[in-house]
């Protein structure tokens, strides 16, 4: 799935011209602290010599992004009415 991944975005975007957005962590943080980079990026840019532009999300820890009050479920921001939280 990952090689197939990594084929969609070298062929079918990026010689395309479009842009690409991806984060380097390959997740979401667990506890607002920045995580190591995955190798994806060189991966990508071994295939396609292309500008970089880095990008930072800021404010989000605490959001209903975050995982300050849930573990990665998937749930993505719907609120649990058991679970007592706002």
């Amino acid at each position: 799935m990952l090689e197939r991944a990594f084929d969609e975005v070298s062929a079918a975007a990026l010689a395309g011209g479009e842009l690409v957005a991806i984060f380097p962590e390959g997740k979401i943080t667990s506890d607002g602290e920045l995580c190591p980079f995955r190798p994806g990026i060189s991966r990508i840019l071994e295939r396609n010599a292309v500008p970089v532009i880095p990008v930072a999300l800021s404010g989000l820890w605490g959001s209903i992004f975050s995982e300050t009050r849930r573990p990665a479920t998937g749930n993505h921001g719907r609120r649990d009415p058991s679970d007592g939280s706002p």
